[in-house]
């Protein structure tokens, strides 16, 4: 296995797995061009950006001027501070709910829906079918979250097509397009659209777990009749704003009282503070898939920041990437399932590349970036730091009074 000599990417990350002739992976390269492109753009950036928005505001107040999908997440939420506060915007929050909440994440939005004085509508699907759905889709998919991964991407647009609101923000490019310009469409086959929607809700029918396309409403596609009508449209937030994270989060903890929560296979504390699951079990899946997991992802940026040595991420993924994360047992009694039948359902699953049994009859992994610290080439592309130890997280989790306070 090939591992990125600048970060700790291995070579079977889905996104960026094309290394260059210094062993340096994509998303590594894209970084620096990242920076490059809003260090001498920024300010036009911005002003295209303002200029797009000001094409959907609604003139005569009789509708909103966007739809904003939020999760109680940090990113989601900052949209807002920027769309509602900054710029002066009238949004329409829309959440498709999980049903994998943590307190945290109810906390966060309900915080940041009373302090900025904003309209949200928040869909719960039945979660008896987010049960059988999650079970299918970990039989078919080894993922426990299609569920999701389609709703969150169909439910906003419903609300637009039925809202007749044109125009969706996100803050990367989930919800469609780099642009607002009026030659560019959605187009209606999600599994075009999406790798991680692996499955429109017709191809999710079960006749053994009940599952009827009639359930299924939500998680399908408005018409391109429909959504070519209202005009719909789809913004990147973080093609127009520089988008870092660790800013945002540390943001949010002072301006509104955002909380952060630990996580089993990660050290950041800042992402994923609203879902049980995302840097729990939904990981897990990933690292028995493909020998990798959020800690993976998290070290490459802090690398890419300058915030983290390479040696020091190294250290990281060996002390995370092979944790079972608490919440395991939480999804199990939730979908009543043993940990044997879950185990079961990844035999299939897991890269050849990346996995082996053993004499025993045991799963092990092949390779490690562990094995790769000293690779030829490493110290000739390895960034120096801008902050030692700077990757170290604020915590700050819920206390009991806050609690006892949530608008559920």
């Amino acid at each position: 296995m090939k591992y990125c000599k600048k970060c700790v990417n291995p070579e079977n990350v889905y996104e960026m797995n094309d290394f260059d002739e210094n062993g340096v992976c994509g998303m590594c390269r894209n970084w620096k061009n990242y920076d490059e492109v809003f260090a001498a753009e920024q300010k036009n950036k911005e002003k295209r950006f303002i200029e797009i928005l000001e094409r959907y505001r609604s003139k005569d107040g009789s509708n909103y001027d966007m739809i904003i999908p939020v999760s109680g997440g940090k990113d989601s939420l900052y949209q807002v501070h920027l769309l509602k506060k900054v710029y002066g915007f009238n949004p329409l929050l829309v959440t498709f709910n999980h049903t994998f909440n943590t307190k945290t994440g109810i906390y966060n939005m309900t915080n940041m829906v009373e302090k900025l004085g904003v309209d949200h509508i928040r869909f719960t699907p039945n979660p008896q079918l987010i049960s059988k759905t999650s079970r299918l889709s970990l039989k078919k998919f080894g993922d426990i979250c299609w569920h999701c991964h389609c709703g969150i991407f169909t439910f906003p647009l419903r609300i637009a097509v039925a809202f007749k609101i044109p125009l969706l923000i996100s803050e990367h490019k989930y919800y469609g397009l780099l642009s607002a310009d009026e030659e560019n469409k959605f187009q209606p086959n999600l599994k075009d659209r999406l790798f991680a929607v692996r499955a429109e809700a017709k191809d999710m029918v079960d006749k053994e777990l009940g599952i009827e396309l009639k359930d299924l409403v939500q998680w399908q596609m408005p018409s391109q009749e429909e959504i070519d009508k209202v005009g719909v449209r789809g913004l990147s937030i973080a093609e127009y704003i520089k988008w870092d994270s660790k800013v945002i989060t540390e943001f949010l903890i002072k301006e509104y009282g955002f909380k952060t929560k630990e996580h089993d296979r990660t050290y950041d504390c800042y992402a994923n503070a609203e879902c049980h699951h995302c840097s729990g079990t939904h990981d897990y899946l990933r690292y028995l898939k493909s020998g990798y997991g959020r800690v993976t992802d998290d070290v490459g940026i802090d690398i890419r920041k300058g915030l983290m040595t390479r040696e020091e991420g190294i250290k990281m993924v060996e002390k995370f990437d092979g944790v079972k994360p608490k919440d395991l047992d939480i999804y199990l009694k939730r979908v009543n399932m043993t940990e044997e039948e879950f185990m079961k359902y990844m035999e299939d699953k897991r890269e050849e590349s990346v996995w082996f049994k053993d004499s025993d009859g045991q799963w092990q992994i092949k390779d490690s970036v562990s094995r790769h610290k000293n690779d030829q080439g490493v110290e000739k592309v390895i960034s120096p730091l801008s902050r030692v130890d700077s990757y170290k997280r604020i915590s700050n989790p819920l206390d009991d009074e806050i609690e006892k306070h949530i608008i559920m």
